[in-house]
């Protein structure tokens, strides 16, 4: 931390992020050094650490994108944050697709999948015998009505092919 020699400065402390510490708490701050080998640390150190914000993962994917696109390019005077989280979007949206579905999907409730992906839409095309190993005939039955079950063994029984 520096002190200014400027008169009516003298109490406000200057912060230069090039000489922060490399800590957890300092690297979102270390993302705008001016160094880029500084910037490299705390994206390193950001990219290991679990994220819980979206946005914030956004914006910061956004600066990578600008900085690292082309070795000692921070333009990050020409830009407005807007600008740094859409090309963060982007990034994380393009960084997505070339994830195999297993990981994308990795530590996602099944709840949250059921409310993009229809019951319907999961099983088809899955094999009946696939859906049986799975789901007991009691557990398929449960709640179907007596005289509808009843209806439909008598079609069986007559050989009449089924509807459904």
């Amino acid at each position: 931390m520096l002190v200014s020699e400027v008169m009516g400065y003298r109490d406000i402390p200057i912060i230069v992020l090039n000489d922060l510490e490399d800590t957890p708490y300092n690297a979102t701050f270390k993302l705008f050094a001016s160094r880029l080998e500084q910037k490299r640390k705390a994206v390193k150190r950001i990219q290991t650490k679990s994220w819980n914000n979206l946005e914030y993962e956004r914006f910061v994917f956004g600066l990578f994108q600008i900085w690292f696109k082309e070795e000692g390019m921070a333009i990050i005077s020409e830009i407005s944050i807007e600008d740094v989280k859409e090309m963060g979007e982007i990034f994380g949206r393009r960084y997505l697709e070339l994830l195999p579905v297993a990981e994308r999907l990795e530590g996602v409730p099944v709840e949250e999948i059921h409310k993009v992906v229809t019951t319907e839409d999961f099983l088809e095309g899955v094999p009946v015998e696939e859906i049986h190993k799975v789901v007991t005939t009691e557990n398929l039955l449960e709640g179907v009505p007596v005289e509808e079950l009843e209806a439909y063994l008598k079609k069986r029984r007559n050989g009449k092919p089924q509807n459904n």
